[in-house]
């Protein structure tokens, strides 16, 4: 059950259905905000090596989450009609500390002030996210 608006959703919805959330401002987002149940104080997130070797290897996210769903990076990276989040973990460019896309803002702004603030969300998506019906 989504801690925000209550709907029931299927777990491997559930991040992209907390994207439209966060999205919209129903949620208050913190460097800590958790992409699958939106708990900004008990998850984290990580990026794992999954498989491979060297430049072989491949990795994927990892969290302590109880909504926890496994999915894959490098489609996440690209904002689509059918799935347009990307939320994903990524790295901070400034610290190399390992948060969400969506709170790489609240991130820049409590940890690197004055420095400027990657794009992690495009327009398209967000129009994309506002289309979503929950």
């Amino acid at each position: 059950m989504c801690k925000v608006c209550l709907n029931e959703v299927e777990l491997n919805k559930l991040r992209e259905h907390n994207a439209v959330h966060m999205i919209r401002k129903d949620v208050t987002v913190t460097p800590n905000t958790c992409g699958y149940c939106i708990n900004d104080q008990t998850c984290n997130i990580q990026i794992k090596k999954t498989s491979g070797f060297g430049e072989n290897s491949n990795y994927g996210p990892f969290s302590n989450c109880k909504y926890y769903v496994k999915f894959s990076l490098k489609p996440a990276e690209r904002s689509t009609k059918n799935k347009p989040c990307t939320n994903r973990p990524v790295k901070c460019e400034r610290c190399d500390t390992i948060l969400w896309s969506y709170n790489i803002e609240a991130h820049y702004r409590l940890n690197h002030d004055g420095h400027e603030i990657p794009n992690m969300i495009s327009e398209e998506e967000i129009r994309r996210l506002n289309n979503v019906t929950l």
